[in-house]
This record gives structure tokens, sequence and C-alpha cells, in this order.
């Protein structure tokens, strides 16, 4: 089986989500159900991240497809993802899963994770992401160790343009049906430092772009993201993600998707966060 996708489809949440198998289409429209994914005990909500993209070609993201870092367990010891930055700064984060539907070999965890608690093989991909060597059954649990991030928005802007570190050709590329007014506007948006040029999009986005779980898919032969800026101005957080990925791309940023879970709600007496089939995320 190795680190590549498993899913067992006994109508999971998650198996029903194209976010978790190794393409992501984004011209695929799905419904997602309410019953409850995962339980997560941790002091606080985070993004629970499954899966990484890095290649697009206009309409599907891929993953890489490097298989990474092999551990016997059960405790697993997770090295750096390429583009993780150690400052050292940042508190250590402790989250135990519980699966209460039959699930993929996803490993899903906050970010930054540096050690898991699973009893099965398991890969570190060089892209963050996790997998088991066995799918994830109702019932089972593991628990990983993560540190977050230390960062603030005045230690981000005095990073600057992050465009002038060169970064690695796969984290930059975009696809050849990128459009030339999706290039334009990139520049408009872009500022002194990779923060406000990120902050920039977020917000041309939020008074531009209508959050809508039945906008049309692009037209055959039509570059997703610039059917979305331009076109129908619709999408939800596959569209939303992509579109910002790729604006920051033509700048020379390093960007990739990821996707996973956010929690809808917690639980207060039994002290767990909740997070429903339609709760699955791409950012």
């Amino acid at each position: 089986m190795g680190s590549e996708m498993c899913i067992r489809d006994r109508g999971s949440g998650s198996a029903g989500y194209p976010g978790f198998t190794p393409t992501m289409d984004t011209s695929l429209r799905g419904t997602l159900g309410d019953e409850v994914v995962l339980r997560v005990r941790a002091p606080y909500p985070d993004f629970w991240r499954g899966q990484t993209f890095t290649q697009f070609d206009g309409r599907v993201w891929r993953v890489n497809s490097a298989t990474g870092r092999r551990t016997e367990g059960p405790d697993h010891e997770v090295q750096p993802a390429q583009g993780d930055v150690d400052t050292g700064l940042g508190d250590p984060f402790i989250q135990t899963f519980y699966a209460e539907l039959d699930l993929p070999n996803i490993v899903f965890a906050a970010g930054r994770a540096q050690r898991v608690l699973l009893a099965a093989p398991m890969w570190a991909r060089p892209d963050g992401a996790l997998r088991a060597e066995v799918v994830l059954p109702a019932g089972s649990a593991y628990t990983v160790l993560s540190q977050r991030s230390g960062a603030t928005a005045d230690g981000l802007i005095a990073e600057g343009d992050i465009a002038a570190l060169a970064s690695p050709a796969e984290f930059v590329a975009v696809p050849d049906t990128t459009s030339e007014r999706t290039r334009s506007l990139a520049r408009q948006l872009a500022a002194g430092s990779t923060y406000e040029t990120i902050i920039g999009i977020q917000d041309w986005l939020a008074d531009n772009v209508e959050y809508d779980l039945d906008a049309p898919v692009p037209p055959a032969g039509a570059d997703a993201v610039d059917h979305f800026l331009f076109g129908s101005q619709r999408g939800f957080c596959e569209q939303i993600a992509s579109a910002t990925a790729i604006m920051l791309r033509t700048l020379g940023v390093p960007a990739r998707i990821a996707t996973g879970y956010v929690p809808s709600e917690r639980d207060g007496v039994a002290g767990v966060w909740l997070s429903r089939a339609r709760d699955a995320h791409a950012w």
C-alpha cells in the first residue's frame, strides 16, 4: 500500500470529498452530509490538514508523488517538511483524533506535526502530509504533537517579499492556461511584503466574489481560476484557495493547496471539537 491514497467508500464524509484523493478537480461539485467525521480533543480549534497539492494544470490539482519517510511506530518522529521553518517560538499543541466514520489512510494533524502516536506504520511525505499504511476505521484514535506558529503580523511584514528567496520551481509553477488578466490582477494587488500582498488578495476576493456552494463549473477548456475571478465570480473554498495560490505563484511566491477539516462546534460535555462531513475545507 505504501503511502498511496487508500479509500474505503462506505458513505463516509471524507471518502465523498474530492480533496482527499490524489487529484482535486476544481470543476467538480459534491454534496457533503452533516454526519460527524472527527472528534478532536485539543485546547483550541485549528485547521486539521490532511492533503497537500502542488501541481495544477488549470483545472485539476495533483499531489506530489514522493512518498517520503516511513516509520514503524507507534511513536513516529516527523521531520520538517519542505517549506517548514522552525523558529523555536511556537508553543507545543497536542491533539487526539477520534475517527467517527471509516476514513482513508490520511493522518490529519495541525501544522506543523512533530510527533505522531499511531499504532501502525506511517509515511511522512516531503509536502507535510501524513499517511498510515492502513485505512483508519471508525473507532480508531491517534495523537499528534504539533508546534504552533509563533509568527506575528509585524514579523511577517519584516520578512519582505518572499519571492526574492528564489523558491523551487515546482512551488511557483503556473499552467499555460493562466490568463494575462489573472497575472495583471496579482500585480495590482502586490504590496511591499508577501504578507501584505496576501492580505490584499484576501480583501479583493472578499469584495468581488461570492461564496456559493452551487457555483457554476468552468466551461470546457476554460482556466478554472480565470473563470472564477472574471467569469462566474462565484465559488467556494477550492476556487478561493486556487485563485490565491495561482496569483501568488505568478508573483514568484511559493504556494500550495491544503485540504482537511475545520471544527464547526465544540462538545462542551465531552471536551472535544467536532468536524462534520460538510466541514471539509481547502486553504
